[in-house]
């Protein structure tokens, strides 16, 4: 038998919800042109997968660098994608 959402209920779902929402992964952070960012951290910037970003770097698709193997990417790049 279904029971019926009294308001106390919704306003307690709508908190919690909230709060989720506040403490999650994807809380907008912005891209800063000038720095300089791993893979992982563009990643996350983005919303691609790492996967995605690697093969757009070596596609061309998007410039970076690579210093002992772990590519950089400018946060101007990034904007690009944007």
């Amino acid at each position: 038998m279904a029971r019926t959402l009294t308001d106390e209920d919704i306003e307690a779902i709508a908190r919690r919800v909230a709060e989720l929402i506040g403490r999650g992964a994807a809380s907008p952070r912005t891209i800063d042109a000038g720095a300089i960012y791993s893979v992982e951290e563009a990643a996350a910037l983005t919303a691609m997968h790492t996967d995605t970003l690697r093969r757009k770097l070596r596609t061309g698709m998007i410039t970076g660098s690579r210093r002992t193997g772990e590519w950089r990417i400018r946060g101007a790049e990034l904007l690009k994608l944007a």
